[in-house]
């Protein structure tokens, strides 16, 4: 991740290897993917699709061994996606919604 940009965080990133699922806007599938990390206002995710800019997708992260990661499940907006040395995409995310019921 950039550096600069990091140091411009207002809210620590947890590390975490979560299972994450994630629904595109107007598609009734939900994709897995991995988080890779998440702070109080984003995340980020390894999958296998790079996935636009400015797209608004439903996530639902769910149970994983990092105890300071809750279950949680919400709306968010791609901010970026970029590509890793192992050909799958880190897609940055922010949180637009939290829902208040637990994900299913």
């Amino acid at each position: 991740m950039d550096t600069a940009y990091d140091e411009k965080r207002k809210f620590p990133r947890i590390p975490a290897e979560c299972p994450i699922l994630y629904k595109l806007a107007q598609h009734d599938k939900w994709i897995l993917a991995k988080l890779f990390d998440l702070s109080a206002t984003g995340f980020s995710m390894i999958c296998t699709q790079k996935i636009e800019s400015n797209t608004h997708m439903a996530f639902q992260v769910k149970k994983c061994s990092n105890t300071l990661v809750p279950e949680l499940s919400g709306q968010c907006e791609v901010r970026r996606s970029i590509i890793n040395q192992n050909g799958d995409y880190i897609v940055s995310c922010k949180i637009l919604k939290i829902d208040r019921n637990q994900p299913a």
